[in-house]
């Protein structure tokens, strides 16, 4: 497993052609993956500082993040990290970044 500063090269997403991914990078990618298939919104609307009620998500669609990350990152997010885990989507990054690492 690579740790939080190892590095694989793989395309990115941002406004580069081609570096080097780090961890971090990998998880918010995943993240917001799992945001827009599951919320159906654009993905400019995925800033670090958006909460899941800014981005339009119900309470079901809550839980069925909390499913997909689980299955996505293959960890158990135990009730009392719900609230934590999904304030902001920062937050969800870091939270899952300290759990994969």
């Amino acid at each position: 497993m690579l740790g939080s500063g190892e590095q694989t090269g793989v395309y990115c997403f941002r406004k580069c052609k081609y570096r080097e991914e780090t961890v971090a990078d990998m998880v918010e990618a995943k993240v917001k993956q799992i945001l827009l298939d599951i919320l159906d919104i654009d993905a400019a609307a995925i800033v670090p500082t958006a909460s899941l009620d800014a981005l339009g998500a119900s309470s079901v669609d809550a839980v069925e993040i909390l499913a997909a990350l689980e299955n996505e990152f293959d960890i158990d997010i135990p009730d009392e990290d719900t609230d934590k885990l999904l304030r902001t989507v920062e937050g969800m990054v870091e939270y899952l970044q300290g759990r994969t690492s």
